[in-house]
Parts: C-alpha cells; sequence; structure tokens
C-alpha cells in the first residue's frame, strides 16, 4: 500500500469500493438487523403473555436460553464474558400447563404471505419431535405482519406437505389456528371461551 492510501493519522484508508467489499453486504446487514429487531418485537409480546400466565396460575414457560460457551472474561468489567454459541438452538420455549402437562413451542415472525418448514433448525424438529412423542403440548407461535397471530400444531407443521401439498404455509392455511391479540399480548394458551388449547 502507497503512502497515499493512509489518512492523516497514518491509518490505512482503502477507497470506499475496497472498505465495503472488505465487509458484509450492506443490505443483508440491514435486513438482518431489521429481522432481528422484529424478532425482538415479537418475544416482547410472548413476554408480556407468559408474565400474565404466570401470574395467574395458568402456566409456567420460560425462554429456552442459547446454549454458549465463554472465551475469556471482558477485562475491567466483572461478571461479563467474550461467548460463543456452541451448537444450534433449541425451540424457543419450554414449561409446564396447569395440571402438569409441559410445553413447548417456537416462535416465528415473517413480513412474507408464506412461512417455509426450512424456518426451524434441524435441533428444533428434534426437540419438538421428542416432546411430542412424550405427551406434551408442542405447536409454532406465528405472527404475520404483527397483525395477525397463529398457534400452528406441531404435527401440522410437520406434516405440511401432506397436508397443504407444500413445503411452506400460508396465512390462508391457518385461519383454524388464529389466537387473539388483546391487551398487548397474544392469547395462545386459552381460547376465547378459556378452553385449554390441546
Amino acid at each position: 500500500m502507497s503512502i497515499d492510501r493512509f489518512n492523516a493519522k497514518h491509518y490505512p484508508d482503502p477507497t470506499a469500493h475496497a472498505a465495503l467489499t472488505k465487509f458484509k453486504n450492506p443490505k443483508r446487514v440491514i435486513k438482518g438487523r431489521q429481522s432481528k429487531a422484529k424478532g425482538a418485537a415479537f418475544e416482547s409480546y410472548i413476554d408480556a403473555a407468559l408474565e400474565r400466565y404466570r401470574r395467574l396460575g395458568i402456566a409456567d414457560i420460560q425462554k429456552t436460553p442459547e446454549p454458549m460457551k465463554p472465551l475469556r472474561q471482558v477485562p475491567n468489567q466483572p461478571g461479563k464474558f467474550i461467548a460463543v454459541f456452541v451448537k444450534q438452538a433449541q425451540a424457543d420455549y419450554k414449561g409446564i400447563l396447569m395440571g402438569g402437562k409441559s410445553v413447548m413451542f417456537e416462535a416465528k415472525h415473517t413480513d412474507t404471505a408464506t412461512l417455509p418448514y426450512g424456518r426451524l433448525s434441524i435441533e428444533q424438529i428434534d426437540n419438538l419431535r421428542s416432546y411430542d412423542k412424550f405427551g406434551a403440548v408442542c405447536f409454532i407461535l406465528v405472527s404475520f405482519n404483527f397483525k395477525n397471530f397463529y398457534r400452528v400444531p406441531w404435527v401440522n407443521w410437520r406434516d405440511m406437505k401432506e397436508l397443504y401439498g407444500r413445503k411452506h404455509l400460508k396465512e390462508s392455511d391457518l385461519q383454524e389456528y388464529k389466537v387473539k391479540f388483546e391487551n398487548g399480548t397474544i392469547n395462545f394458551i386459552y381460547k376465547s371461551n378459556k378452553k385449554e388449547l390441546n
């Protein structure tokens, strides 16, 4: 690199093109950040519902922590570590319903007209399959554009190719699984008549 490629502080000063190609595609970075923010907003709706269910004694369901391995402590910041994820995520939420039945579910948001089967990782599918086999209530809680919410039974997700003839779901496929959004929370454990969904 020639001397004219350095700035006034003598740091390398590449061309704009070189600087942009050195990093990830900016459009993908922006889209990734938007997706993460929307996922966090969806989780906040779910968290509000879970807190309400806990307070009312209906269910105790917790967010599944991501499995991480600490690499080293952050200097001068006790209790903070630099860590890496050690494996793909499990299903998002696990817990217990009043009466003792286990529950496990995954939460998925989309701004598109369809939701593909591939949105679940192999590990999430394995977790849901295992919990379902042992009799737990398993489902995928779906948000379409933050307007409509659906509680899709795991077996319908698992068998979507046979049930719907394709490996993705359309919102029109899910009308019987629609749940209410009221008072800032998604009511996904009980139907409007307060009968538990099974």
